[in-house]
């Protein structure tokens, strides 16, 4: 955006200067704690209430947007710290005539998630972690001008979340541990006094003339600022569908957090601890806990299904009661022959962070809610209340389900219901892993991997139709914006890849094939020509590898192909077919986007490498495509699979004729192997 705000940030966190230079010189770069929370006021007076207020904000981090103590909003959209999302708001309906206020709750994690990436260097060890940008104009409304980021917000880092929570897993996000007695209370309602809190600092080091310090060069945060497309994610209110069971909990404070709800011994509820329970399912209900010393209680509610939600909880309290509250998809015995047992709770599930993703919540005095700042899977919540001796009364308890707001289009109905179930299903598990981006899973990673997304966009389209165009278009730019110099993609993007840690070079070629999907399924050329040029650097990349026989052969890096069971040394059939594919997929970009030459130079590549595979892999005894050829010698490895073969129905151009003779041979019952 030109002539934009400036980013502001709490002053306890200096500037400095010259700590760009640690980059070069080999000290220690600059290092924040993890996981803290900021909150940031700032007030003003309008004359009238203008028909409409457009509000740009961004953060370092991911935030919570208040008006006049209203939430408006929650981002930023997942991507690359080098092109930085902001969200739009029309925040009109929410002023008022006279005195109002924006309240934006920062959380900077201070190392990267699955979804999220730290500055690594640049302006990063000037600043540190952490950032609040905010632009509006309200001039037509009376206000002074535009209302933007400045020396006139207030600020405060808040110290009512511990800081020192562990992450839930590897990748997402930090145990959510709030003592509410430690946070100002309606710090977000217009009439707050924020007088004694900071005045935030400028971020911004440097400039003047040609004289000054390198130049006058000048250190701003996410110079480059771009517009979240895909707009505000869709929210609706969730509770669960039935009480799976009601214990008493003997209660273990000598355990930490991320431990107690797996190992607390439990048992039949108390007498009296525990009344009106099933008031729990009601959107409008009171239920009272009342827990003895050493004792508490636990309810595990079921929603009947997966969903993607912000738990929640409302109560009256008398401060001081600790509530816990888990998910998880799953119960460990769910899928047995006969069910869950009757206690079966949620377990520790350690392996590729499978645990269950927790939250504490310490209560101040009086009516509260409390809604988990991030989003989570879960089927099943747990949810245990401690040191309530006085009792406690429970209002409303769920979860804020939370999604990708796409209008379910597509429709499927035939005369077998178990078909019927199988299409909802999949719409189902579709809209799960559809948010701030394509995401593998909702539980356990969130990440958005390149080749999950091409079959995500194709299954898209069928179910939700021309809805989901947005969501992919961001897709591919920000798998665009992760390319490295020499033209490869991360694996998925943006997050905690590990700047280079392991690639997936094939998946590279699935995001190319989903740019060809994008043209032809909405007509979109506007994305195609901004991310063309990373097409062509990825392309490049694998034509340096390709041999004097015109194939990739040995390819570096993480030969994936999804797990699939094929044979990857050598002149792999499955990669080159693929490789094929994708130069023919961009050279129909290229006549689309008016580049002749670049089109047919990718067509002939593609023929030489499918000549090349018809010539060296095709083997005429058995009517199939072996997987592997030694680039040496051109000796055929006798593994043949159903991908390599497929691929060069798909891609190869292998000749019709052959077609049943490979199909035959490739689905054998007699020949087909299971690997792990």
């Amino acid at each position: 955006m030109r002539n934009r705000a400036p980013f502001i940030w709490t002053p306890k966190q200096p500037i400095d200067q010259m700590a760009m230079l640690s980059v070069m010189t080999g000290t220690e770069p600059r290092a924040e704690s993890a996981n803290r929370w900021f909150l940031f006021r700032r007030t003003f007076e309008l004359a009238e209430v203008p028909g409409s207020a457009p509000l740009h904000i961004t953060v370092d981090g991911r935030y919570q947007l208040f008006v006049n103590g209203t939430r408006i909003g929650r981002g930023p959209a997942r991507c690359s710290p080098l092109y930085q999302r902001y969200d739009s708001y029309d925040v009109g309906a929410a002023l008022m005539p006279g005195a109002n206020s924006i309240a934006v709750l920062v959380r900077v994690f201070g190392k990267d998630m699955s979804w999220y990436e730290q500055t690594k260097g640049m302006w990063q060890p000037t600043f540190g972690d952490g950032g609040l940008w905010v632009a509006t104009d309200l001039t037509e409304a009376g206000a002074d001008g535009a209302l933007t980021t400045d020396t006139e917000w207030r600020c405060i880092e808040a110290d009512a979340w511990n800081g020192d929570a562990p992450q839930a897993n590897h990748g997402l996000g930090f145990i959510e541990d709030l003592d509410a007695r430690r946070l100002p209370e309606d710090w977000t309602a217009t009439g707050y006094d924020d007088a004694g809190w900071d005045a935030a600092q400028i971020m911004q080091a440097g400039g003047g003339g040609p004289e000054a310090f390198f130049g006058g060069m000048r250190t701003v945060p996410f110079p480059v600022l771009q517009p979240n497309t895909i707009g505000p994610l869709a929210e609706t209110e969730l509770r669960p569908e039935r009480i799976a069971w009601t214990k008493s909990v003997e209660v273990r404070d000598e355990a930490p957090l991320h431990d107690q709800i797996y190992t607390e011994p439990l048992s039949d509820p108390d007498a009296d601890a525990v009344k009106d329970v099933e008031a729990l399912l009601n959107a409008e209900g009171r239920t009272h806990i009342t827990t003895a010393p050493g004792r508490g209680v636990s309810i595990l509610f079921d929603f009947g299904r997966i969903t993607t939600i912000h738990p929640f909880i409302e109560i009256e309290a008398k401060g001081g009661e600790q509530i816990d509250i888990a998910v998880a998809e799953r119960l460990p015995d769910e899928w047995t022959d006969g069910g869950p047992a009757a206690d079966s709770r949620i377990a520790r599930t350690p392996l590729l962070g499978l645990d269950a993703h927790l939250s504490r919540y310490t209560a101040r005095p009086g009516r509260q809610r409390f809604e988990r700042f991030e989003w989570q899977a879960a089927k099943w919540m747990q949810v245990t209340i401690r040191n309530a001796p006085e009792g406690v009364d429970i209002l409303s308890l769920g979860g804020v389900y939370t999604r990708f707001g796409a209008e379910a289009r597509g429709r499927f109905d035939c005369s077998d219901p178990v078909l019927n179930r199988l299409w909802e299903t999949g719409r189902y598990t579709l809209q799960l892993c559809m948010h701030d981006g394509w995401e593998d899973c909702p539980s356990r990673e969130q990440r958005q991997w390149l080749g999950d997304a091409t079959v995500e966009n194709l299954v898209g389209h069928a179910a939700f139709g021309p809805g989901i165009a947005d969501l992919n278009a961001e897709f591919l730019r920000k798998a665009a914006e992760s390319q490295r110099p020499d033209g490869l993609t991360q694996m998925f993007a943006p997050g905690n890849h590990g700047d280079n840690g392991i690639l997936i070079p094939d998946w590279t070629l699935q995001w190319i094939l989903n740019a060809r999907d994008h043209a032809v399924w909405t007509g979109d050329l506007g994305v195609i020509e901004e991310i063309f040029p990373a097409i062509e650097r990825a392309l490049a990349w694998f034509a340096r590898l390709r041999n004097e026989n015109g194939l990739v052969a040995d390819m570096p890096y993480w030969h994936f192909m999804d797990w699939s069971g094929v044979g990857r040394a050598g002149e792999a059939c499955t990669l080159n077919a693929q490789l094929a594919g994708c130069l023919d997929a961009a050279a129909a970009l290229a006549d689309q986007l008016q580049m002749p030459r670049k089109a047919d130079t990718y067509r002939a590549d593609a023929n030489a490498i499918r000549h090349a595979l018809d010539r060296r892999h095709w083997d005429e005894a058995r009517g199939v495509y072996v997987d592997m050829v030694d680039p040496e010698n051109g000796e055929q490895n006798p593994r043949v699979s159903q991908h390599a073969n497929a691929a060069m129905i798909l891609w190869g151009d292998a000749p019709a004729d052959r077609w049943p003779r490979m199909i035959d041979y490739i689905s054998d019952p007699e020949r087909i192997t299971f690997t792990p």
